[in-house]
């Protein structure tokens, strides 16, 4: 998927789409449209945290891994309280289990090689049950693509002791570089059980009919832009605007995520000024992608 850049609508544009404000231009709160596939993970994940899995949330730039994930640790506390503590831990840490620790715990690693994984990864553990026995961790690793091959051994390490095993939840979230990283030989069979959740596109409506399962594209993307619009009271507007279905699909086949969806219509929408329609046109679309 291509990554659309952000712009704005300028007055003139804005006063001929007769629009007081940019819709899109707001502070967007992706967890203001939450679409049943994004509910179902929230609390998939939220039970990953609870029950000490190791789980790999993969998608592209700006489709919501890094807001599904914040959810989900918030429902995970909701039910946990303070027996639950998440880490989010930069791809870039030196060590990084000792994220999983307490300033007050890192002591007990220091003096210790970085290189000698065994005996971190046993002294972690032994923390881990002295200091809190029944508190849990979620270790949340952002851009998990760019670890090393290494780190997911370090990981592999810790998680083989049944205390850590009962103690930490593990999550990556990654582009689609971390499911080509997870084809390795040598990565593959690191975690054991452990599960790959791809983050479902804005665009992918599923509907079971009988044993088929059809796949309306363009009524979720409407739905969308309606809020949007609507959250700055351009609800009437946007129904002049966006009137071509047609038009509204090819978005969401450009942008897929709420993100880029809403900057591949912003871009369509200048297309469809500077062609002095008050319509945005499947031509105006085709203008965008054509840009690309």
């Amino acid at each position: 998927m291509e990554m659309f850049h952000k712009n704005d609508l300028l007055p003139d544009e804005l006063k001929w789409f007769g629009l007081k404000v940019d819709p899109f231009n707001e502070v967007f709160d992706e967890e203001q449209f939450v679409y049943p596939e994004l509910e179902a993970l929230r609390y998939q994940l939220a039970n990953a945290m609870l029950t000490n899995q190791v789980v790999f949330l993969i998608g592209d730039s700006g489709s919501g891994k890094s807001t599904l994930i914040r959810m989900a640790e918030e429902e995970a506390l909701r039910t946990a309280g303070d027996k639950l503590k998440p880490v989010w831990c930069p791809v870039n840490t030196a060590r990084i289990t000792d994220v999983v620790l307490d300033e007050t715990l890192l002591d007990a690693l220091r003096g210790l090689s970085p290189s000698n994984t065994t005996s971190r990864a046993k002294t972690l553990r032994n923390v881990m049950l002295e200091r809190h026995p029944t508190f849990k961790t979620a270790l949340i690793i952002d851009d998990a693509h760019r670890l090393r091959p290494a780190v997911f051994m370090h990981l592999r390490t810790l998680r083989q002791f049944e205390t850590a095993r009962r103690l930490l939840a593990i999550i990556l979230i990654g582009e689609p570089a971390l499911a080509m990283l997870l084809k390795r030989d040598d990565i593959q069979n690191v975690f054991g059980r452990s599960r790959l959740i791809n983050m479902p596109p804005l665009t992918a409506v599923h509907e079971k009919r009988g044993s088929k399962t059809l796949i309306t594209k363009p009524a979720r993307v409407v739905e969308f832009l309606r809020h949007v619009f609507e959250r700055v009271g351009h609800g009437a507007e946007f129904g002049q605007i966006w009137s071509d279905e047609r038009a509204i699909g090819m978005v969401g086949e450009l942008g897929q995520y709420p993100m880029n969806v809403m900057n591949v219509a912003t871009l369509a929408m200048k297309m469809a000024r500077r062609a002095g329609s008050r319509v945005v046109t499947p031509e105006a679309v085709n203008m965008v992608g054509a840009r690309s």
